[in-house]
């Protein structure tokens, strides 16, 4: 009899452990993000590097190497998110993620700046990735519209214009989103100077798209200049709008939920492989 006993009350503290197991899993999976956000700028040819230069050319990307990673994101079944559907299924999780995605693994691409050689390189590339895999791919742009408005006459360094936005948008490729007015640090300026720089930048983002379906997700997620914010910056954001995003190299701000406002990305520099990119992926997912 003390045997039978023993070993129900052995069954039930298994029982108990593999209860507590799952509940914990359950637990993390809801309070984890797991979704890399990667964080690029200008695209060069490795061929002719100083064709289409950026304002700091260690941060320029070759679309050689962006091939290789794409490539691999795609063979290894990547859903490329726009700034909305991680806003709604990863971060406020407002909607359940749509069963023909369920067994994707996300990621968030974005490029700051808005360089005029996205339209150059990265449009084509996307165009035939999309042709060859069968697959949507979708980036981020963070855009500075002062840069936009002045795309000609800047001397080397050359930006989208409106134009230039509303074909990415309508070939389904680009994800509008504010960068700011001028890219200026937003930590430090007065709250007038400040709000004038996120009120602006969203409205001409919007006006430039007024006229296109998508123009209810344009200029609703910020990126912050220079990676500089503080309490302040950070609660005049969120007036107007429903993300905030920053640079963060530490790789553990990726294992929990992050604060909206300060969601985290991997910043991308000349000198990063594609398969170190892909193995940060992973780490993440």
């Amino acid at each position: 009899m003390k045997l039978l006993n023993g070993r129900k009350y052995l069954i039930q503290g298994v029982l108990i452990v593999v209860i507590v197991i799952l509940i914990s899993l359950i637990i993390i999976q809801q309070v984890t993000f797991q979704v890399p956000v990667f964080a690029l700028h200008g695209i060069i040819d490795r061929e002719q590097p100083k064709k289409w230069p950026s304002r700091a050319n260690y941060l320029d990307y070759t679309i050689q190497d962006l091939e290789t990673f794409l490539e691999k994101l795609i063979q290894d079944n990547y859903w490329f998110l726009s700034s909305q559907e991680l806003y709604d299924y990863f971060i406020i999780k407002s909607q359940p993620i749509p069963s023909e995605k369920q067994n994707n693994k996300p990621i968030l691409l974005t490029f700051d700046d808005g360089y005029k050689s996205l339209n150059v390189y990265l449009i084509p590339l996307l165009e035939k990735l999309e042709k060859k895999h069968n697959v949507s791919l979708k980036v981020v742009l963070f855009i500075n519209p002062k840069f936009m408005e002045e795309s000609e006459s800047r001397g080397k360094v050359k930006y989208l214009n409106c134009d230039d936005l509303r074909e990415g948008i309508n070939q389904g490729f680009y994800d509008i989103q504010s960068h700011g007015l001028t890219h200026r640090t937003l930590k430090g300026l007065d709250n007038k100077v400040l709000t004038t720089e996120l009120i602006e930048s969203q409205k001409i983002l919007q006006n430039c798209t007024a006229d296109l379906p998508q123009n209810d997700t344009i200029a609703i997620h910020f990126a912050y200049p220079y990676n500089q914010l503080d309490e302040q910056v950070e609660t005049e954001t969120a007036k107007y709008y429903l993300s905030g995003y920053g640079y963060n190299s530490k790789l553990r701000n990726f294992l929990f939920m992050p604060n909206k406002m300060r969601i985290p990305r991997i910043g991308v520099s000349h000198d990063d492989s594609p398969e170190t990119l892909f193995k940060l992926a992973k780490f993440v997912n």
